[in-house]
Parts: structure tokens; sequence; C-alpha cells
């Protein structure tokens, strides 16, 4: 219904009809949450699927109230020994025996709910995933006897690492003999995890010519080559640290479009979006357009994202025409009012951004016409890092627009 009133309905009354059905639901989750009577799963899903709904009507904050209060369900009501990414078989205990689940259906679960704090975890960069780390650097990868546990493996993995990435992101604009060396050890045994876990995608199963499974390992493997880039240059103040990552952008474009070819059937331009709240392709295509400086890579990104509709908080369309106007503004300059530069060009250090966003406390950004979207410039990053403190503002230029969907 949410779905229907956001991109099919035509009526005004529609959206008051959504309104009233949230609010009942709601007040239904809030009495099971209560009382527990049919159990963690039920709460767990429900909480998803308001989630989900939230989403739709971009109440981005709204979800991630709903998705905290399932993962602390499911997380409160089963004890959790997670070995490394390893299925958890009888791991997973409930306390209470009336509701007993069997353990491929707890391992789906968390999956599901790890993918998901993923998925939250790239669209507000720079905050910790909500769940638990579990993934343990010291232990080897486990023996992968099938397709839910490489899944689970790389899963787990990716968890891990951005939950590094949140400790590590504090010292990107410290000089490095600031650094805390154990941070930059870590930081490497994260990238030769996440290289293992390419490789495992590589050594896939014989399974993986069923197609859904495929598909699945196709996206892993963009998601992997998305955070190996992120984490590598992660503690690096210069954007022309994505310079040397070239190649691995031009895997994510060639993946992303073997996936469109393959799993996805086109979308009309004036068709409504498909949605999904799991993670995709969406985040890594945006960091390649926004990251890749090679001017006819990161428009071939762009021009990906707008057929792609919506994943969890990601919608394509929308982040396709921010990365629009990033480009613009790298290739031109902050002066410049238009969505295309005309002069395709790799922009030099001073001209890169070096934050790009949507302001969530903007009330615009619920609309589907425009959003509020913050940029931020650094003007000279060799004097700052020799400055007292990288956060004065005298180093920065940080501004917000209003820019416009078009379509």
């Amino acid at each position: 219904m949410v779905y229907e009133a956001r991109f099919l309905s035509k009526t005004y009354h529609q959206p008051l009809v959504v309104l009233a059905q949230s609010q009942k639901a709601l007040k239904a989750l809030r009495k099971e949450v209560a009382n527990l009577q049919h159990g963690p799963v039920s709460v767990f899903l429900a909480s998803v699927v308001l989630a989900a709904a939230e989403v739709l009507q971009r109440q981005f904050v709204n979800a991630l109230i709903h998705l905290r209060g399932g993962y602390k369900v499911l997380t409160s009501s089963w004890h959790r020994s997670f070995d490394h990414g390893q299925p958890a078989k009888a791991a997973l205990c409930s306390t209470d025996s009336r509701f007993a689940v069997k353990d491929s259906i707890k391992d789906a679960l968390y999956s599901l709910a790890q993918s998901l704090d993923l998925q939250t975890a790239w669209y507000k960069l720079f905050e910790p995933p909500e769940l638990q780390l579990i993934f343990d650097l010291a232990k080897p990868f486990p023996a992968a006897h099938d397709v839910a546990d490489i899944r689970m493996t790389i899963l787990s993995c990716l968890h891990g690492c951005y939950h590094f990435a949140h400790r590590a992101a504090k010292f990107k604009y410290i000089p490095l003999a600031h650094t805390p060396p154990s941070l930059t050890l870590e930081q490497s045994r994260y990238i030769a995890a996440l290289s293992k876990c390419l490789a495992r995608i590589g050594s896939a199963p014989s399974q993986t010519t069923i197609e859904p499974t495929s598909r699945m390992f196709l996206v892993l493997r963009v998601q992997c080559l998305s955070t190996l880039i992120y984490l590598s240059t992660i503690l690096s103040p210069y954007e022309i640290s994505y310079d040397s990552y070239t190649a691995h952008f031009q895997e994510i474009l060639t993946i992303s479009e073997e996936i469109a070819t393959r799993f996805q059937n086109p979308i009309p331009t004036r068709s409504p979006p498909v949605f999904q709240l799991e993670p995709g392709i969406s985040q890594a295509l945006f960091l390649t357009a926004m990251k890749c400086r090679d001017p006819y890579h990161r428009r071939r990104a762009v021009a990906m994202l707008t057929g792609i509709g919506i994943e969890g908080p990601w919608n394509a369309r929308v982040t396709a025409w921010v990365a629009k106007r990033a480009i613009a503004v790298e290739e031109v300059g902050q002066h410049f009012q238009g969505l295309e530069s005309g002069c395709p060009t790799t922009p030099p250090e001073t001209r890169r951004l070096h934050g790009c966003g949507l302001d969530y406390s903007a009330p615009d950004n619920a609309s589907s016409t425009h959003l509020q979207v913050n940029f931020s410039l650094c003007r000279d990053v060799q004097r700052m890092l020799q400055a007292s403190s990288h956060e004065d503002p005298e180093h920065w230029t940080i501004w917000t627009e209003r820019v416009e969907i078009q379509d």
C-alpha cells in the first residue's frame, strides 16, 4: 500500500490512508514488543516491514528507529556465539523454548539483519554499524562448503570492515606519523580479509550456475570491491589516492553492467522504480561516480544508477542527480549552476570534493522533486595537515545546495 501511494496513486487522500495504516501497525507492534506473544522473529520481521514503509516515504530516521528496535529484540532474545562467519548451528539459543527456531532460519535472519545494518552504514558513513562486531581477524577463514557459508562469511567480513572504518575515520585528516601503528596494521589485515573474500567468491561452488545464486555472488563481489577501495583510502587525506584504484572502479562497472544485462529487466523512463530492502550495487556505483575521477567511467556509473531503482535508503535516481551535480562542481567549479559541465576532464586535487551527502535534517528531503545536499571542499590539504587542527573552518569550503530531481 505504501509503494502504491508513493509511486502509483494520483489521489490526494491515499497518503492519509497510508498514514493511518502505519499508525495502526506501529500500535500493534508496540503491543507485541510488550509481551512477545508471537516471539522475537515476528517482532523483528514486523520491524523490518515498518522500516521498509518508512524508507519508501523517505522517513529515514523513523526507518532506522524501527530497525534498531528489531535488532534489539533479535539479539536480546538469542545468545549468539558466532564463530567468524560460520553458520551458528546450535550457537543461537532462544531464551524461551516456546519460540524455538531452526538453526538455518536463525542464520538466515541474522544474515538479513547484518545486510540491513551494512546498508545503513553505507548510507550514513562515519557512524558505526548497529549490530555488534562478530568478525575475528585473528581466526582463519572457515572452510566454506556451501553458498550460505560463503555469503555469511563475506557479510561478516564486510560488517567488520565498517566497524573498523568508524574507528579509523577520525584519523583521516591527521598526519600519518600521529596515527596509531596498530590502526594501520588492522587496516592491512582487513584489506587482506577482503582480498580473501574476493578469492572465495571466485572459487564459489558449482551452484553459482543457478541464476539467483550467481547474481548474489556478483553483487557481493561489487560490495567487496567498493569496501576495499573505501578502506584502502580511509587514512589518506588526499582525494587523489582514489586514482590508484581505477582498475577496481572499472571492475565494479563491468560487473554492474553484467548484472543489469543478465538479471534486471529494463525500467522504462517514467515507470515506478523497483524496490528492494537489502543492499545491492547502488552504493558501489555512487562511490564510483563520486571518487573515480575518470570522466568517462564516472559518467557510466551515473548512467547505470538511473536504471537501478531503490535499494533500501539508496534511491538510485536521486543519487544519480547528486552525483551529476558533484561532477559538474569538480570539473567546472562551485560557481557553475548546471548539471552538465560540457567539458569532461579529470579535476585536480584542489577541486575534488571531500564530502557530498544529503542533509538529513532538511524537510525538503522527503520531496520527490528536489533535495538539500551538503558539499565540502578542502582548500589546501598540505597546509591543513601542517596546521594545529584540521577542523579549523579556514581550511574548508562548506555549502548546501538545493538540487532539482528531474525526470
